[in-house]
């Protein structure tokens, strides 16, 4: 990875702008509201680019760490909202050593937990 002119250049040479002072700024994205810099919807493009910045750039792992936690809180999910993965999940395992232990899964044992719970997402229970 090189930086020049504002530009990082990847090994498989794809850019990424890096740098902004160049770019035009919207004088609306500064916030009205004391001690603050950013309005909140600057502040959170502005963090999504840190976000991707850090995964890109950052310790090596820090996104594996990530992902790992990631898996965990998607495994917990099905957990707390069906009774279909209660079923499969391994129970006295650390959430990181699950996947290993969860059998593979077929269309059918989709459709099944489809037909049976209905979709997951966004789902309470």
């Amino acid at each position: 990875m090189t930086v020049a002119c504002g530009q990082t250049t990847q090994k498989d040479g794809t850019k990424m702008q890096s740098e902004f002072i160049n770019r035009t700024q919207n004088v609306n994205g500064y916030a009205d509201q004391p001690f603050t810099f950013l309005d909140p919807e600057a502040h959170k493009i502005v963090g999504h680019i840190a976000s991707i910045g850090l995964i890109e750039n950052g310790d090596i792992l820090a996104p594996e760490n990530w992902q790992k936690k990631q898996l965990s809180n998607l495994i917990n999910h099905a957990y707390v909202r069906s009774n279909y993965w209660r079923q499969r999940i391994p129970s006295g395992l650390g959430r990181q050593d699950i996947l290993r232990h969860l059998p593979i899964l077929t269309r059918k044992d989709i459709t099944t937990q489809v037909q049976s719970e209905g979709s997951l997402f966004g789902r309470r229970s």
